[in-house]
């Protein structure tokens, strides 16, 4: 299933455009987390056949150690974007002990004849409400993300407060501030300091090179990049 990286998939109302990391719902771009994105495109490879949760994990964690629940909360978000259960449909069938089926019947396309809009790729959540009452907030973090010298800026407080929601509407106004090169890295799940950079890695899309430690592509990576 891995080494195809190309390939444009329609099912439903929706066009799964592999290469530039796309997909449509009724011609709308539909934001998904990187990793979702990739579930999908495993699901949209299966012919309907019965993928197993091994398999599954072989597929998109294959050199990083996760939780089990990391597959589940991911299967949850594919599922929330493709609108699974509404008006009675069902995208992915849960087969007990022992995996997933993608029920949708999946047509490939000819790319030559396909034209997708050119959207900047990140894996944001799309914004299910309005923020109230934060405008203040989001202007003073705007403004410091746009000043030279700072690298990194945090947001504390207690949980539940909505550090990550405020996050994520901040992120997403300033898509075009950085050139649509906004990404959400969770790290909620890594125990181990180790993994830290391969986490960042994976979400960014970036590949392990034989014999160079994951720290060092990921700087080669981004060193030239807003």
């Amino acid at each position: 299933m891995s080494e195809q990286r190309q390939g444009i998939f329609e099912f439903h109302n929706f066009q799964l455009d592999v290469g530039k990391g796309l997909l449509l719902r009724d011609k709308q771009p539909v934001t998904l987390q990187w990793k979702t994105f990739e579930l999908l495109c495993i699901f949209a490879k299966s012919k309907g056949n019965l993928i197993t949760r091994d398999e599954l994990m072989n597929e998109l964690w294959a050199e990083t150690f996760v939780e089990d629940n990391n597959l589940s909360q991911h299967i949850r978000l594919l599922r929330k974007a493709l609108g699974d259960g509404e008006n009675g449909s069902v995208f992915i069938e849960t087969i007990p002990r022992r995996g997933y089926r993608f029920l949708p019947e999946v047509q490939i396309v000819d790319s030559t004849k396909q034209t997708t809009p050119n959207v900047s790729l990140n894996n944001l959540f799309a914004q299910p409400t309005s923020i109230i009452g934060r405008e203040k907030e989001i202007a003073e973090i705007k403004n410091l993300l746009r000043c030279e010298d700072v690298r990194l800026l945090t947001l504390t407080g207690v949980g539940g407060t909505g550090k990550t929601t405020l996050a994520q509407a901040v992120a997403r106004e300033m898509l075009e501030s950085f050139k649509g090169n906004v990404f959400f890295i969770e790290l909620a799940t890594v125990t181990n300091s180790e993994l830290v950079a391969s986490t960042i890695a994976q979400t960014l899309g970036v590949k392990e090179t034989s014999g160079k430690p994951i720290l060092e592509v990921l700087k080669d990576y981004l060193c030239e990049k807003q």
